[in-house]
């Protein structure tokens, strides 16, 4: 499935429906970040293959549904393309190190988002990147098997010390093994 979030409904329904003619059968469409994780938590056997999202939206905007789709380990991703209105360098810079796959430019035409949505899916399929070893930890977390997903959460804190996700990773393993002095 294809998740589609932006706040304006006009925009979003012709969106979705350029979206269905271009062949994306099963586009489900929310105006915010918090009406998708809702969904996601009422239907767990549904989960985005790919996501358009928009920056601006109340409740929870397009980065504050990202983080809590990239850190929640009920929650797998795929690519992830966000739309910015005339983004300048610097909005560029944060898209990236938040970890977005991709960016649309708005206002975007119908023949962008193909092209769009094939680099941010070839951004996030790359074998360096380190966002599919977080998502391999999180899939071996939610199967329980915690020994592997401890595994993996060490060697991503070995090779990045500074950061908090493999660290919060072993904490959630180590809590759910009941170990709560080593989390």
């Amino acid at each position: 499935p294809l998740f589609l979030l932006e706040d304006q409904q006009d925009l979003r329904l012709i969106v979705a429906h350029h979206l269905q003619k271009l062949g994306f059968t099963a586009v489900h469409q929310f105006a915010n970040g918090h009406d998708a994780l809702t969904f996601m938590k009422e239907t767990p056997d549904i989960r985005p293959v790919v996501t358009i999202c928009d920056l601006e939206m109340p409740l929870m905007a397009g980065y504050d549904y990202f983080s809590e789709l990239r850190e929640n380990p009920a929650f797998n991703r795929g690519p992830f393309t966000i739309t910015l209105p005339q983004p300048d360098k610097a909005q560029i810079m944060l898209a990236s190190e938040n970890g977005v796959d991709g960016i649309l430019v708005k206002p975007y035409s119908f023949k962008d988002i193909v092209p769009k949505l094939r680099q941010a899916h070839k951004t996030f399929n790359n074998p360096n990147n380190p966002e599919l070893v977080y998502e391999l930890a999180k899939s071996e977390y939610r199967s329980k098997n915690l020994d592997k997903a401890e595994e993996i959460y060490q060697r991503l804190a070995a090779s990045s010390p500074n950061a908090a996700r493999p660290v919060v990773g072993l904490a959630r393993v180590s809590t759910d093994r009941k170990d709560f002095a080593k989390a």
